[in-house]
């Protein structure tokens, strides 16, 4: 818990009093509760439901890196890189986020999770030719290194795997750069660390603990992911989606899709679902406890955008008590849940305006209702199961 309060307060710092707080992507107002409008920009939300804020149409320019100036000398390299006057070294801003990034001497040596030694663009690490290839082009796109941080675009957040509470979020960008005529998707891993004993609350250092040349982002352009001119830069962009696509093409599952549940205003959409023995924690409509009024799968959970919706199955406006372990239904009261949906592959149906159960009331005349059966004039009521055409 003592973790996840951290996550929380952070975004609340980073947003607070800025022009972005309570905003919808759309620039409208939020339709979140403030409480729900920071959580669901912490790194562990967006572990769980994917990074919704990935902007997959933006244009990045393509950073130029001009004429070799290191031949594949490791040591050459680092020590031109970890000079001061070289201005690598340092903290850089990113214009998306307005993070302030931190680059330390260690990372650039590759002392940190670097993959400068590993060949990215075949997912192995490959022949110790391929290895020192990889190195030099590594240390090369190194000397672009503010520039590709302050063009980036993030792509994923995510906790931390280990656990470590120094860490409140792990951030990983991706950017394109050219070296030899070949443009490569670059990731940029960032990590969100925590404030230490007596620095202040407000104060919270973002590092760079990874770069990683991926697979060149022509090998899979496809119709969707063409290259486009850029108004600035070098003449030449790629969308975030296609070099989100490279970067998975090379480490398979870098970067997860984000879930489907998402508003017409581009933020997480709450969906609701009404019980009269409210308290579980778990969602379960299957056996002795599935919907037998529907011809929905075993298993099914209904939910609805709108909060009514879900109190009229309910019978209360009242929030539901989670009880956990002391579930039962003997002490189940009504309540609403309020909930967020990692939803990756759906099924869409358009059951063309019918009520939950498939049936046209709108479409029929009753005339008479008994024993719970719908006495009809006319035709009997429409099932529609069809997908939208």
């Amino acid at each position: 818990l003592k973790q996840l309060r951290a996550e929380y307060d952070a975004v609340a710092a980073r947003y607070k009093d800025t022009p972005q707080w309570m905003k919808a992507p759309n620039g409208e107002p939020t339709k979140l509760t403030e409480r729900q409008w920071v959580l669901v920009r912490t790194p562990r939300f967006k572990a769980f439901f994917g990074n919704w804020e990935m902007q997959r149409n933006k244009e990045l320019p393509v950073i130029e890196v001009s004429d070799r100036m290191f031949n594949g000398d490791r040591k050459a390299a680092q020590k031109w890189l970890t000079d001061k006057a070289n201005n690598i070294v340092g903290t850089h801003g990113n214009d998306e986020t307005g993070m302030q990034i931190a680059v330390s001497a260690n990372v650039l040596r590759g002392k940190s999770t670097s993959g400068a030694a590993q060949d990215k663009s075949r997912g192995k690490t490959g022949t110790a030719e391929a290895r020192q290839r990889r190195a030099a082009d590594h240390y090369e796109v190194l000397r672009q290194l503010p520039s590709l941080l302050k063009h980036a675009s993030l792509a994923a957040a995510e906790a931390e795997k280990n656990n470590n509470r120094a860490v409140l979020g792990v951030y990983k960008f991706v950017v394109p750069a050219r070296l030899d005529g070949v443009d490569y998707a670059v990731k940029l891993t960032v990590k969100d660390f925590a404030p230490e004993q007596g620095k202040g609350a407000s104060f919270y250092t973002h590092e760079l603990v990874d770069i990683e040349i991926g697979m060149p982002v022509r090998n899979i352009l496809t119709t969707e992911g063409e290259a486009t001119e850029a108004s600035k830069g070098t003449g030449i962009a790629y969308s975030v989606g296609t070099l989100v696509d490279a970067v998975n093409r090379a480490d398979a599952g870098a970067i997860p899709d984000a879930s489907f549940a998402v508003a017409s205003n581009g933020e997480p959409i709450v969906l609701n679902t009404g019980s009269p023995k409210s308290g579980f924690t778990v969602f379960d409509n299957t056996g002795y406890y599935r919907d037998r009024n529907s011809q929905a799968p075993d298993g099914t959970v209904w939910f609805s955008d709108e909060f009514a919706t879900a109190a009229s199955y309910s019978g209360t406006t009242r929030a539901a008590v989670m009880l956990g372990d002391y579930y039962s239904e003997g002490n189940a009261d009504p309540g609403n849940y309020a909930c967020f949906l990692s939803i990756r592959n759906p099924y869409e149906a358009w059951f063309e305006g019918a009520n939950w159960d498939g049936i046209h009331y709108g479409k029929v005349r009753i005339i008479e209702v008994a024993n719970w059966m719908l006495l009809v004039e006319g035709r009997e009521p429409v099932r529609a199961s069809s997908p939208r055409p």
